[in-house]
């Protein structure tokens, strides 16, 4: 009915009356390829356009909207609200003062809404055959509808007055000046006439865009009915898997399907479809050869997991691999030189392709899929994602009764936890970890979930306990043969001793694990003994030491981009830095680890404000 761009017009016209801004936020209801957007991932879109940082949003839906609630207070915005599939994903959305205004579209009539919200319904009902006709000479010109004005008429009848059918006709008649409307009208009453008729949107759509579709050469219709598989926006890579073309081939493709606005190109080389033609792609690719579909979600999802896989071990180079089997014929493994920018970028594909794949049984994707994206929702401050993807690792492992995997996922599970100081859960997850590698007799796995748990108090506070669980990881690494985890390892005890002031001790562990890092050129472990070591010379009152220290660890982090360790370190630098008497210096590092931690991690830089008076 185009309640779409109806609602869009109508808010660009109100701009003016709501100068705090606008939101538009699409609630997928009655997407057939994705879910419909729950809540509190509906509370949490807005929240993050409204530039409220991921590690500030809080885990339950209530504590969202109060949020959300507290930052509209006293806002005049608009906030429209496409596709709404139920009241519920509406109500947590509503202010909870006067001044602002939702505008929801929806193909159900959410009578909830209209009885407990307040809501007022606006029918958008069939054009009247006047304005449709004058919308079908505005695209095709006042000449040629006068000229045949009977095939005007029948056009209009045959597409039920609907604004989009309409428009997608007039589109191309203006591109197509030769073919009369007399022939057009002819070919609708022979082949799209029934579903026309049915006054259904989504037959009308699909009837108008067949037109487009067949006009296609062969290749770009198969690019576009496999892109049906997609649930979001596509690398070409992720492309030419599906196609099981080579990149060169896929481009061209793929750049014809944009000419003719079947697919909009959203940034360089990344294609996205809205829900329209996504639905009607889909179809299409489900009418077709199931085998086809089948062998074209295998080559998507070993896109990702190959080319997530290698983005992994570039982020941690020393983290112990797990086994791939290898990638079906056709696909294009993406090779990032930015492995931290390149899961930024496919961050939306990669979290649906896990909740698709565990829907459909593919618990062994889900699980890979999953330990591929540890490190980069740790250094990113996805924290929530983090401990989303493990949990349902988790859960893919335990279908498939392979302890080993669910191992790793409690263990990768309280890494999250910690971060988001959810100590209890850390502290569950953890014994499930090490119950798993006890019964398995894997003494790496027994180590790391100890130098977790030190971990785990180390965040509590308690660095004793700290240092207890970090000798004892330490051990374990050390029976193992595993070198670099147990400098780590070392190293922690090292730092644990620092913050209990046995500054002595602590030199000797971390000057001893440094020299196994370097040896080694564990890069990750250099950065992190570094950044003690600078905590410790700055105590001991050797602050040219504690600089340099600290400064690189800084580079290493930055070549390891993370930007957690890098702020962390920042910050203690700049402590230094002002203890030296160099007041400047310190500013513009501390200056440089809020505008990191503002955005991973809002308490820290909070916390870091009040200690050191430094602005925002």
């Amino acid at each position: 009915m185009g309640k779409t761009t109806l609602a869009v017009h109508w808010a660009r016209r109100l701009t003016d009356h709501f100068p705090d801004g606008q939101v538009h936020l699409n609630l997928r209801g009655f997407d057939p390829a994705i879910p419909p957007m729950r809540p509190a991932e509906a509370v949490r879109s807005v929240l993050d356009t409204l530039g409220v940082q991921a590690a500030r949003i809080p885990a339950e839906l209530d504590a969202q909207a109060a949020l959300y609630r507290s930052l509209m207070a006293g806002r005049r915005m608009l906030l429209l609200l496409d596709n709404a599939a139920t009241a519920d994903q509406v109500r947590p959305l509503l202010p909870g003062e006067p001044g602002s205004l939702v505008l929801v579209t929806s193909r159900a009539q959410l009578t909830g809404l209209v009885a407990d919200g307040g809501a007022y319904p606006v029918l958008v009902d069939l054009l009247p055959p006047a304005d449709a006709r004058k919308l079908l000479a505005g695209r095709v010109g006042t000449d040629r509808v006068t000229a045949e004005s009977a095939a005007a008429d029948r056009i209009v009848r045959t597409c039920a007055r609907l604004p989009l059918a309409l428009a997608v006709i007039g589109a191309r008649l203006a591109v197509q000046p030769t073919l009369s409307l007399t022939a057009l009208a002819d070919q609708l009453d022979a082949d799209r006439l029934t579903a026309l008729d049915t006054g259904d949107p989504a037959v009308d759509v699909r009837a108008a865009l067949s037109w487009s579709y067949l006009r296609l050469e062969p290749a770009a219709a198969r690019v576009f009915r496999l892109l049906g598989l997609h649930p979001a926006e596509a690398g070409l890579a992720a492309v030419a898997s599906l196609a099981g073309e080579p990149i060169p081939e896929t481009r061209r493709l793929v750049a014809g399907l944009v000419r003719v606005h079947l697919v909009d190109e959203a940034t360089a080389e990344r294609y996205t479809l809205h829900d329209l033609l996504r639905t009607y792609a889909a179809e299409l690719v489900t009418a077709g050869d199931p085998a086809e579909a089948q062998a074209a979600r295998t080559r998507m999802r070993d896109h990702y997991l190959h080319s997530a896989y290698a983005a992994a071990l570039r982020l941690h180079p020393a983290r112990r691999p797990i086994t791939l089997p290898p990638p079906a014929a056709g696909v294009t493994v993406a090779e990032p030189s930015d492995a931290a920018a390149w899961f930024r970028s496919e961050d939306r594909g990669l979290l649906a392709a896990i909740r698709e794949s565990a829907a459909e049984g593919d618990d062994r994707y889900a699980w890979r899929l999953a330990w591929t994206l540890a490190d980069y929702q740790d250094r990113e401050g996805r924290w929530r994602d983090w401990i989303d993807t493990q949990t349902a690792a988790a859960e893919a492992a335990q279908r498939l009764d392979d302890r080993a995997w669910q191992m790793f996922a409690h263990r990768s599970t309280a890494g999250g936890a910690i971060r988001l100081q959810r100590y209890d859960l850390a502290r569950e997850q953890l014994k499930r970890s090490a119950g798993l590698a006890a019964g398995l007799g894997d003494l790496i796995a027994q180590a790391q979930a100890e130098h977790t748990l030190a971990w785990l108090y180390e965040g509590e506070k308690d660095p004793a306990a700290a240092m207890v669980h970090g000798e004892q990881a330490a051990a374990l690494f050390a029976a193992t043969g595993e070198q670099r985890f147990a400098a780590r390892a070392r190293a922690g005890v090292g730092w644990n001793a620092a913050l209990t002031g046995d500054y002595e001790r602590a030199l000797t562990l971390c000057t001893e694990a440094l020299a196994v890092q370097r040896k080694l050129e564990d890069r990750a472990g250099l950065a992190g003994t570094l950044d003690s070591l600078g905590y410790i010379r700055h105590h001991r009152g050797d602050l040219a030491g504690a600089a340099a220290d600290y400064r690189e660890a800084i580079r290493l982090y930055q070549e390891d981009s993370d930007r957690i360790g890098m702020a962390n370190t920042r910050a203690r630098l700049a402590e230094t830095l002002a203890q030296a008497g160099d007041e400047a210096a310190a500013h513009e590092e501390r200056t440089q680890a809020l505008s990191i931690l503002d955005d991973l991690d809002p308490a820290a830089a909070e916390a870091l404000r009040k200690a050191t008076g430094e602005q925002p």
